[in-house]
């Protein structure tokens, strides 16, 4: 997969995201604004080789969001480092209780996954106004 922006619905990813959510949650619906987010996040961890949900300049997940122009009433954000491909991060974050409940909230409606050098995911999924 090439590094850079993971151009959904044409990405397997968001078919297995929403074939595990299903069938009892509505699928999610791929955002631009939020990709925008989640690429930010995703560049930043790389170039500064760290992982956190906080980045390096002390912004959080709300705040990339909230930069992209995306009003939201729910934001919740998965990452992930070193595997290489889309499907190896769902896996770990299904592995994982507290990312596994943001997969599986009903509250989210839209999402984007982001993918930078040294397999850093993320993944934004939210909710509009």
């Amino acid at each position: 997969m090439a590094t850079g922006l993971v151009s959904d619905p044409f990405s397997s990813f968001s078919v297995d995201v929403n074939s595990y959510r299903a069938p009892a949650l509505n699928p999610l619906s791929y955002n631009s604004q939020l990709q925008g987010a989640a690429q930010t996040h995703a560049n930043d961890m790389s170039a500064n080789n760290f992982f956190s949900h906080t980045g390096s300049d002390g912004r959080t997940v709300s705040d990339r969001v909230s930069d992209q122009g995306y009003n939201w009433a729910w934001i919740g954000e998965n990452i992930a480092q070193g595997q290489t491909t889309a499907t190896q991060a769902l896996n770990g974050w299904k592995a994982s209780p507290p990312h596994n409940a943001i997969l599986l909230s009903s509250v989210p409606t839209e999402f984007a996954l982001a993918r930078a050098p040294g397999n850093y995911w993320v993944m934004v999924l939210a909710k509009p106004q």
